[in-house]
């Protein structure tokens, strides 16, 4: 529906005009839940095209679940577009190459 459409491309403005990474989660997708990550691809191309920075994450409450998926989403962010994601590395958000892991282990 337009409506939601609209309701959508409102919120994304909102979100980039705020200092905040939006998250690319995995989990619906790798269940068979959903065809796509949440949030969908054609919101996450409103984002590029806002230069909002993302951060691609999965399953937490299980450990074999914590990068379900990831080959096939990143694949797909970066035919969109995405060269980067936001990370936590060494205590502070960084942006890396998407094909990087996600998952670092801090000490």
């Amino acid at each position: 529906e337009q409506w939601y459409k609209a309701a959508i491309e409102e919120t994304v403005d909102v979100i980039a005009q705020s200092d905040v990474i939006v998250e690319v989660n995995t989990k619906s997708y790798y269940k068979n839940y959903t065809t796509e990550p949440d949030p969908s691809y054609w919101i996450l191309e409103m984002l590029l095209d806002r230069n909002v920075p993302i951060h691609v994450s999965g399953d937490t409450h299980q450990p074999e679940y914590v990068k379900g998926a990831f080959e096939e989403v990143t694949t797909r962010l970066t035919k969109i577009g995405y060269k980067t994601q936001r990370i936590l590395l060494n205590g502070h958000w960084q942006d890396v190459a998407l094909q990087q892991p996600s998952l670092h282990i801090v000490q």
